[in-house]
């Protein structure tokens, strides 16, 4: 099926459709609620796809490997800014990652509902396809590329620090196997064997990790666990 703004399919997807080489079946769509509960959750989502866009063509920049890498952890800080509901770098500067910590995936839930208060009174948490539509789920979008930025500088405890982050937070659920993976990869970077076998247990006990990662875990818990 084809979405609007679904990043996971193909430009060549939607051409084959549009000049019917492919044809989808029909199916009804049922408009329950709309997809912005209110002119601010629309603002809000203009401000991230803008961020988002930004990342994006950084990394699409074609040049020396990691050439972009500050612009982009900028523009990660900036994410991390909006979804704390604080300022970019308001804990300073340098290669860190605001607001991180080693304590665990911290309570972010509680930030998404002050953002979907509106859409809760539309009857309950909005559908997985409408959280796309969110500014939350583009501001987690952009701080999931500064992972590869702070790894290619191995600065593992700060890219484990913010995979802990994203861990707490709700969106982009389809990346959840691989933050649970590099955070594992990340702590036995450093050392810290035992926290990277809980990492690798716990992301198994993950409903949303499958596939690839799920397998990647467990033959790491399997290797951890000798």
């Amino acid at each position: 099926l084809l979405y609007f703004l679904n990043g996971r399919q193909s430009a060549q997807t939607v051409w084959l459709a549009e000049l019917e080489a492919v044809a989808y079946p029909k199916y009804t769509i049922t408009r329950s609620r709309p997809v912005f509960a209110s002119r601010q959750d629309l603002l809000a989502f203009e401000e991230a796809r803008r961020l988002h866009e930004a990342v994006h063509r950084l990394l699409e920049d074609e040049g020396r490997a990691g050439e972009h890498d500050d612009e982009v952890m900028e523009l990660v800080h900036a994410a991390l800014g909006a979804l704390s509901g604080a300022e970019s770098g308001r804990e300073g500067g340098g290669g860190g990652v605001a607001g991180s910590g080693d304590d665990g995936p911290p309570a972010q839930l509680s930030e998404a509902r002050a953002e979907t208060s509106a859409a809760g009174q539309l009857g309950g948490e909005p559908p997985t396809f409408l959280e796309q539509f969110r500014g939350r789920w583009l501001h987690v979008a952009v701080a999931h590329r500064g992972v590869a930025v702070l790894e290619r500088r191995r600065s593992y405890a700060e890219a484990a620090a913010l995979l802990r982050r994203l861990l707490g937070c709700r969106e982009c659920p389809h990346r959840r196997g691989q933050w649970w993976l590099r955070l594992s990869m990340d702590l036995e970077h450093l050392r810290k064997l035992e926290e990277a076998l809980v990492a690798a247990e716990q992301g198994l006990e993950d409903e949303a990790v499958r596939g690839e990662h799920r397998l990647a875990l467990q033959r790491r818990v399997v290797r951890l666990a000798k």
